[in-house]
């Protein structure tokens, strides 16, 4: 939390545990945001931001590039935002804090979205796009936007046959991130089961084309591998 305190810092595999999982971004040499996901209760984070920042946040309804709308509490004095909001289909929780300058200021601050635009559980219904209108994203996308990973099980008859590899599966993600229709496309059979299994838990969060969820095409990647 070094930009709370307008620190310069360098993030190192000290401090890793201290801040826990995701992204410490770098402007001209010097901290200027961190994007985290925490394993804190959502209540227990707001409370230590305010604790922070001295005041209650408020609750907004921000928009960003690669997110869907979001409730979020956000805070904001002398220079500095951070946002608190909840993933959503998951028990996640992001941390977004930093200075407001170039170059990640917008991104801090967002769009003001409705509040009715917001995705959750209970309102998402995926209606699947034609082949046609579906985009297919790269590998590097798909990483970008995983905020679940449930691994594969290893088929015990592989185990014991020392049968190893990386099973590359062609599957569209919905609307609402989930993993739809997986195909294999290449890999040891013996583990391409386990791999559709695995891959049908993961949850993303829903690709955004003008402002709006759209379901994509993608290649998802499960390594096998076993201790030697």
């Amino acid at each position: 939390m070094a930009a709370l305190d307008g620190k310069q810092a360098n993030v190192g595999a000290r401090l890793a545990p201290e801040i826990g999982k995701g992204a410490a971004l770098f402007a001209s040499g010097r901290l200027s945001a961190f994007n985290l996901t925490e394993d804190s209760p959502y209540t227990e984070v707001v409370s230590d931001m305010e604790r922070r920042f001295g005041s209650p946040g408020q609750k907004d309804t921000i928009s960003r590039p690669g997110w869907p709308p979001l409730q979020e509490m956000r805070w904001e004095r002398d220079g500095v935002l951070a946002a608190v909001w909840k993933v959503p289909f998951s028990d996640h929780i992001v941390v977004l804090v930093g200075f407001l300058e170039p170059p990640y200021d917008s991104f801090l601050r967002g769009t003001p979205a409705p509040e009715s635009s917001v995705l959750s559980p209970e309102t998402c219904k995926a209606a699947i796009q034609s082949d046609s209108k579906r985009v297919h994203v790269s590998p590097g996308q798909t990483t970008g936007q995983l905020y679940h990973r449930v691994p594969p099980v290893y088929p015990e008859a592989a185990r014991r046959s020392r049968i190893e590899g990386v099973v590359t599966l062609a599957v569209t993600i919905d609307e609402c991130g989930n993993v739809v229709d997986p195909k294999p496309i290449s890999g040891p059979q013996e583990l391409v089961a386990a791999a559709i299994t695995a891959v049908k838990q993961w949850k993303f969060r829903p690709f955004v084309s003008s402002g709006q969820p759209t379901a994509v095409d993608a290649e998802l990647h499960v390594r096998f591998g076993l201790s030697h």
